[in-house]
């Protein structure tokens, strides 16, 4: 996993949303809890914090991967993998097991800094996978490319060019991309997101777990 945090040198910042869903999180032993998930195409694996792990009470599989972030660069190592399930809070037919590895800490709170909603009409009515998508909060999930394919679906929903993208998901409405230039955020902290195995996978570590 790899969190990268860069300036903008351009006079204004424009803040840009990452698509999030509020989903029930199912352990195989059938206990279960609601949590945050950041859906990330860019990531290969999906990803699952610690403490979600240990309020789940997950059985946990000793198998550490080395990840490699943006520039190649080696960023973390999991603490081994989970099967869980995640469930649509409003369908609870709609369910999706997955495996995801363990990180202490996923990223930062998304989005960045609050952004006023109430302009996008092209929004309005949908059934959001996160109603508080553009409220910072933590994330205990991300759902990477290993899923994020089973979740799409085709309705899309666009607005003007400076306004964030709605796609509809088995999850809900997820929204992402550019919002209007804010000057509330002077150093124009940004994130980027991606993670993907490193070509050996180091079992050797899993005695440390």
């Amino acid at each position: 996993m790899h969190h990268a945090v860069g300036q903008d040198s351009s006079t204004g910042f424009q803040p840009v949303l990452l698509a999030t869903a509020v989903v029930k999180v199912i352990s195989p032993e059938g206990r279960h809890t609601v949590a945050r998930a950041l859906m990330d195409q860019g990531s290969e694996l999906s990803f699952v914090c610690e403490s979600l792990v240990q309020a789940l009470g997950l059985q946990r599989h000793s198998k550490s991967i080395l990840l490699t972030g943006i520039g190649a660069q080696k960023c973390a190592t999991t603490r081994g993998r989970v099967t869980l399930k995640i469930q649509n809070l409003l369908q609870p037919n709609l369910e999706f097991s997955l495996e995801a590895h363990i990180l202490p800490k996923l990223t930062g709170r998304v989005p960045g800094q609050e952004v006023a909603v109430h302009r996008w009409e092209h929004l309005s009515g949908l059934e959001s996978a996160d109603p508080c998508f553009a409220v910072p909060a933590k994330v205990d999930l991300l759902l990477g490319a290993n899923i994020y394919g089973r979740l799409l679906m085709e309705e899309i929903r666009r607005g003007d060019p400076d306004s964030p993208v709605a796609q509809k998901t088995a999850l809900g409405w997820i929204v992402s991309g550019p919002t209007s230039p804010s000057s509330s955020d002077p150093e124009g902290t940004s994130r980027v997101f991606h993670a993907a195995r490193q070509d050996c996978e180091l079992d050797d570590l899993v005695k440390q777990f």
